[in-house]
């Protein structure tokens, strides 16, 4: 049966060619529409699990999938064993995949948060349980590697007028230990739902996202390094002619041959959406140029994954 959400994970994944700025069509996902879930890259395949859809029911979900570029192909695996999640995130630290926090069920209450850390192993489709997040409990914090460690940035635990925050913590994990700690906090406001591009040199672009009950969005981006634990401010999105002011979430961001990219951007603040712009940030002379309509892909909240240059 087919199934339509306003919001998606994907309906037909692409191939992103960033030299020719080309997107070829790719098998469609076979599972439910879905946003908030978790992906990561490891050897070659693209992993996808939970998520939730918006508004049916049940919101959260719990299976857990693989793309294999190679075959143009999706296979289901067996369903996550902390159970139906959305808001959660991934990373992969040295050739390992690392998922956890989030909530389960509606996300209603702090009582649905989760604290917990796993490790996926892809010769036997199995999950194993680490040390657990020891900051607070949390959705959509931002996860990036950097330097053989694990990163997690911010993220929420507010729901509607309950007691809780916007975080700007950062804490490292040690896949060799398998332990955190907590590093400087991020110098610019609270958020949810920031991006994070590692460059080249070892330093992580960090920025945009808003506030979890969307009462304010950040145009903001950063640069932090990890060896010496120190922020680097960027210059902020430009606007454009039909947009003049860029801030909110971003899901398509990469760094490509001394520059950045972003894309898909939802500007919850001035009920907006320029999900058609591409916006490139120089990284030798810091400075911006927005491609308008060079995203064919049209007005949704998806993702994007790179394989061998695509």
């Amino acid at each position: 049966m087919k199934k339509y959400f306003t919001l998606l994970l994907v309906l037909f994944l692409t191939s992103f060619a960033v030299q020719a700025q080309t997107l070829t069509q790719q098998a469609d996902f076979p599972g439910n529409g879905r946003f908030r879930c978790f992906s990561f890259m490891l050897d070659g395949k693209l992993y996808v699990g939970g998520g939730r859809q918006y508004p049916a029911a049940p919101p959260a979900m719990a299976d857990f999938w693989v793309f294999d570029p190679a075959a143009n192909a999706w296979t289901q695996l067996n369903d996550l064993p902390f159970g139906a999640r959305s808001n959660i995130r991934a990373v992969v630290v040295n050739g390992k995949a690392y998922s956890g926090l989030g909530y389960d069920g509606n996300g209603t209450s702090p009582s649905s948060l989760h604290n917990d850390w796993w490790q996926y192993q892809p010769q036997t489709d199995t999950w194993v349980q680490k040390a657990d997040f020891p900051g607070a409990a949390r959705y959509q914090p931002t996860l990036f590697a950097s330097g053989g460690k694990g990163y997690l940035f911010g993220g929420s635990n507010l729901f509607g007028s309950s007691a809780g925050t916007n975080l700007k913590d950062v804490w490292e994990y040690n896949d060799q230990t398998d332990a955190w700690t907590q590093k400087a906090d991020f110098p610019g406001d609270g958020r949810t739902s920031a991006f994070a591009a590692p460059d080249t040199d070892g330093g992580v672009f960090i920025g945009l996202g808003y506030v979890s009950n969307l009462t304010n969005f950040f145009s903001d981006v950063w640069k932090y390094f990890p060896t010496t634990d120190t922020w680097q401010s960027l210059p902020p999105l430009p606007g454009t002619a039909n947009v003049p002011v860029i801030d909110g979430g971003c899901s398509f961001y990469a760094v490509y041959n001394g520059k950045l990219l972003l894309s898909n951007i939802d500007l919850y603040a001035t009920v907006l959406e320029d999900y058609l712009t591409y916006f490139v940030l120089d990284i030798n002379s810091q400075t911006w140029t927005a491609y308008e309509n060079a995203n064919p892909i049209g007005s949704r909240g998806d993702w994007a994954f790179g394989i061998d240059n695509s």
